[in-house]
């Protein structure tokens, strides 16, 4: 894995994030030096090129640290990278993750797919990020995507701390109901949702097979944006959030 490393000088004001419950599993990155890569996140596949992957200073929405995917150099190739993160045997895991996007006008284009872990990584659903909007992308029972079942989550503005909930069914389980909803950062730890959360169907992974991987997937032929990720984490839920 290539990484670039740059000593990052910290401005702005620093943001405050409060948890409603105690996470399974989080990353804040607060456990890295500015300008190192991430614990836990590597290169599985493409070629990553000139474009950076480390912690920064330059952006947080809670702490000090942050996640910087810096995809302003030339490198146009496709590429993932993923890290880890723990299910649960009953209800529902919550898997959160808070975004900030700079550059690239209206054209950031990316994704992100959570799969099943090691080795047999099914795709479970997938974030797509497009035209300053977000949607999520349900799966077959293959992790082919059904991109006409595509739900939309909302539009997202330039250097504004956002956050995307996803509640997926516990490992082993036949309920295929899911969710999905995207929050706007208010300042204060206070996010406020951009709408009720959407349905999304989502085929659980086998109890052989379980939770999993959150990846980066860089979208061919798009570039000249910065990507900001905190506060990833995963939560137990006992029930789907309410819907409209």
């Amino acid at each position: 894995m290539l990484f670039r490393s740059i000593l990052l000088v910290l401005f702005g004001t620093v943001l405050i994030s409060v948890a409603a419950d105690k996470p399974l599993w989080s990353q804040g990155f607060e456990n890295r030096v500015a300008g190192q890569p991430p614990v836990g996140w590597g290169t599985q596949w493409g070629t990553i090129g000139d474009d950076l992957v480390i912690v920064s200073n330059l952006r947080a929405v809670s702490g000090d640290k942050a996640l910087l995917i810096d995809r302003t150099g030339d490198n146009t190739a496709m590429w993932g990278m993923a890290t880890g993160f723990p299910g649960v045997k009953e209800g529902w895991v919550r898997l959160s993750c808070a975004f900030l996007i700079q550059g690239a006008g209206f054209d950031a284009r990316f994704g992100f797919e959570i799969r099943e872990a090691f080795p047999a990584q099914r795709k479970i659903a997938g974030l797509r990020f497009g035209g300053s909007r977000l949607s999520v992308i349900p799966m077959s029972e293959v992790g082919a995507y059904l991109d006409k079942q595509g739900v939309p989550l909302g539009r997202f503005d330039k250097d504004v701390w956002y956050r995307v909930d996803l509640w997926l069914p516990a490992v082993g389980s036949s309920d295929r109901r899911g969710a999905a909803q995207m929050l706007r950062y208010q300042g204060n730890g206070q996010w406020e949702p951009l709408g009720p959360a959407q349905p999304v169907p989502v085929v659980a992974p086998a109890a052989t097979s379980g939770y999993g991987q959150l990846m980066y997937v860089a979208t061919p032929g798009a570039r000249g944006y910065r990507l900001f990720l905190d506060d990833v984490q995963t939560t137990a839920e006992a029930t789907l959030p309410h819907m409209e």
